[in-house]
């Protein structure tokens, strides 16, 4: 890994102290700036969980990826600067059945500075811009969204969000036990191949900003600003490609014969 170039991917040019204020710096370059995007997966490109390899697409080929890929580079990159953290492994609720996912299904980070610990997740399809404080119990505001951390039985931790600090909507349980990329494998392969799958149905590329979220599906460019939400046909691969680039900065090496069904709103 060449930390420099991994900075200049990320739009990055503060010290590079082990404190709070990097680490909350360096996430929020990364959200910001690396989407969460599926187009390996519906291009039936595989994925493995190697860093180096998540490394030379994310910096080398300017792309974002899924969030085993995420996660797992910006911990080396972490790892780099002399941050200590680990892999966890997330349930991930599924509202619609209204169950949590499986075991492995999400990978995050918890790191640690002196006393404190954050949960750090910059690979979450709608993540969180900065770290959070293992703090249980007490709303953490971001750029208007809440977010709450709850111990559960058996030592595992819930995180929820919420738009008014009154209705939260559960997002992923996980416990604080670490864990190896490679425990993930499992799971890696389920979300590229299995047909119950969430994310190898149609090309997606997301990434949050301050004032809200843009999305890219095949079939349509939602833009959100606050409350404000637009909308814009995506009527050929053509019309994908240049708002891959102009929204994400984002040009593909290769042509995608299908950008898969309309089924991600």
């Amino acid at each position: 890994m060449n930390l420099l170039s991994y900075l200049h991917r990320i739009g990055f040019n503060q010290g590079l102290t082990v404190t709070e204020e990097t680490l909350f710096a360096l996430h929020k370059a990364h959200t910001l700036n690396v989407p969460f995007e599926n187009l390996d997966v519906v291009g039936k490109t595989p994925i493995v969980l190697d860093q180096e390899r998540f490394y030379r697409k994310i910096v080398d080929n300017g792309r974002g990826g899924i969030c085993y890929e995420l996660n797992g580079a910006f911990k080396q990159l972490l790892d780099g600067i002399g941050f200590e953290s680990y892999f966890i492994s997330c349930n991930v609720y599924v509202p619609h059945i209204g169950i949590y996912g499986a075991d492995f299904g999400h990978i995050a980070l918890i790191t640690t500075i002196g006393e404190e610990q954050y949960l750090i997740d910059v690979g979450f399809g709608d993540a969180f811009i900065e770290p959070l404080k293992l703090q249980y119990g007490k709303a953490q505001n971001q750029y208007g969204t809440y977010y709450r951390l709850s111990q559960l039985p058996a030592g595992e931790v819930l995180l929820e969000k919420s738009e008014d600090d009154v209705l939260y909507q559960q997002m992923f349980k996980f416990a604080l036990v670490p864990r190896q990329l490679e425990e993930f494998s499992a799971l890696c392969e389920f979300h590229q191949h299995a047909p119950q799958a969430p994310f190898n149905k149609q090309a997606l590329c997301t990434r949050p900003t301050i004032k809200g979220r843009i999305t890219l599906t095949a079939d349509k460019l939602v833009v959100r600003e606050g409350k404000e939400k637009q909308e814009t046909a995506v009527p050929t691969a053509t019309a994908f490609d240049e708002f891959l680039a102009q929204h994400f900065n984002i040009r593909l090496q290769i042509a995608y014969t299908s950008l898969g069904e309309s089924s991600i709103a």
